[in-house]
């Protein structure tokens, strides 16, 4: 891959730990840390609260909704084995609380072979494992049609990674399986009783590739007074490419759930999808995205209140002009904005009922170190 091609859209590249990094020795085991962090503001049209990634926004986060902070931990035991930790802090629902967002063993016997065990993040995205570094891709978020209709980013589990080598690209095969246990994610109790899936990607100059196909089974998601297990299926692939000055990003994702309780609704299907365009000056990037979202019913209502599973269920398309501005090494700033549509009687991803467009503008600087 070319020098300066892809500054910042390589978020997959920092997932496999190619970061600049300190090395702090403990005996004879060097730990290997980095970091990053975002701090923002959000502001027009909040009189609802939108649903974007596991976090809500309200008129309370204006200030808080993309504050984020990692650090990002690697400790080699010996040739074979290592561990690798990642303390993640946000501004909105856990308000700052840090959790342990991956925390594995990762055994590699051969270079192109590694088993990693413990807590690992659920793949089932093309940036699910730099979703949280901002630094790695040009929005101030990712496109919330794709990135906020899965309740949870996390599991329990195993999986392995398997490259092969293709002339001057790399073939990487990732079969992964697991569990959730009951956690709370946008105002929601979420239990996974077992998932497994498979992602193939494949890296070469001019960027990637990725499809990934997964099984989910008997995701109990629960409010007050309201319980639903879901059975999901889901097939999306992708594509991140940087030709010249020209950026080209697009993802797909098609889910079929069954929601057992709701004999009306026992099996639903959706899909979402984005188109990202951009065009690189030096250390400028403006881009526009246009995403969608649709499914075969737009609202659940049990005893005259919509259910909360609603954002597995919802309508909406949205149009963002953003530009990104590499003003230092390892610090990036970005503006944006957004209009989103919910469409028919969808409330979208919206936990009320929102205007019929809703406007939002966005500042953030997000830094790698």
């Amino acid at each position: 891959m070319r020098r300066g091609r892809r500054t910042k859209l390589t978020g997959w590249i920092f997932a496999f730990g190619l970061l600049a990094n300190v090395c702090v020795y403990a005996g004879d085991n060097p730990l290997k840390i980095a970091g990053f962090a975002s701090a923002g503001m959000i502001t027009g049209d909040l009189d609802a609260d939108l649903l974007m990634g596991s976090d809500i926004v309200s008129k309370s986060s204006r200030f808080g909704t993309d504050n984020t902070l990692g650090i990002h931990i690697t400790a080699e035991m010996n040739e074979y084995v290592s561990f690798t930790g990642q303390l993640l802090a946000k501004g909105l629902i856990e308000a700052y609380s840090l959790e342990a967002h991956w925390a594995f063993i990762d055994f590699h016997p051969r270079h192109n072979l590694s088993i990693r065990g413990g807590r690992l993040v659920l793949p089932v995205q093309m940036g699910s494992e730099y979703v949280d570094v901002a630094y790695a891709y040009p929005w101030v978020r990712p496109p919330i049609e794709i990135y906020s209709g899965i309740p949870f980013t996390s599991y329990s589990g195993v999986d392995l990674l398997y490259t092969v080598k293709i002339g001057d690209s790399r073939l990487i095969l990732q079969p992964f399986a697991g569990s959730v246990p009951p956690t709370e994610s946008v105002g929601l109790s979420v239990d996974v009783e077992s998932g497994f899936g498979v992602n193939a990607s494949l890296q070469f100059e001019y960027g990637m590739v990725k499809v990934n196909v997964a099984q989910i089974e008997n995701v109990i998601i629960s409010s007050e007074n309201i319980a639903a297990g879901i059975d999901l299926n889901l097939i999306a692939f992708g594509a991140d490419l940087e030709m010249g000055k020209f950026v080209f990003i697009t993802e797909y994702m098609k889910k079929a759930f069954d929601l057992s309780g709701l004999i009306t609704y026992s099996d639903v299907n959706g899909d979402a999808w984005f188109l990202t365009l951009g065009y690189r000056m030096g250390n400028i990037l403006p881009h526009i995205t246009y995403s969608s979202a649709g499914s075969d019913v737009t609202q659940i209502i049990l005893l005259g209140v919509q259910f909360p599973t609603a954002p597995l269920v919802y309508k909406q398309h949205s149009i963002t002009l953003g530009v990104r501005y590499d003003i230092l090494p390892r610090t990036a700033l970005k503006i944006e904005f957004q209009q989103i549509h919910p469409q028919d009687e969808s409330w979208g991803l919206f936990r009320q009922e929102p205007k019929e467009k809703v406007k939002l503008l966005s500042l953030v600087i997000d830094v790698t170190f």
